[in-house]
């Protein structure tokens, strides 16, 4: 592989490394790495309220947890059952959010960062 002289960094095949990619790209793909950073730190920040605060009721309420709620289901595996099924929810929120404000903007930004290093032009 070859290396750049100036920066130390590998070259792509292509000859351009990512330090020489234009400033406008390298902020987009920052600014939209960041937008998905702050959905993800939340959605994260809020699972894990929600699964500390069950295990906190759990081991701060065992009686409670014991207690019948419907039929043979005990309040404790009722809560156990909406965790997994908020866990499912939380999946499915982030790819809706996912395909609907991130996907696409990520490939157009793949796309042109491709067709920097291959010199392609768009005129």
């Amino acid at each position: 592989m070859n290396r750049s002289d100036s920066t130390g960094r590998e070259d792509s095949p292509h000859g351009r490394t990512a330090a020489r990619m234009p400033s406008a790209l390298r902020e987009q793909m920052r600014a939209l790495a960041s937008h998905r950073s702050r959905f993800v730190w939340r959605l994260l920040a809020g699972a894990l309220a929600w699964y500390f605060g069950a295990l906190f009721a759990v081991l701060a309420w065992p009686d409670l947890m014991a207690v019948s709620a419907i039929g043979d289901f005990s309040v404790g595996l009722l809560l156990v059952c909406l965790q997994l099924f908020s866990t499912v929810v939380g999946f499915w929120v982030y790819c809706a959010w996912a395909e609907r404000q991130y996907d696409g903007e990520a490939a157009m930004l793949h796309a042109m960062a491709r067709d920097y290093q291959t010199g392609a032009r768009h005129e």
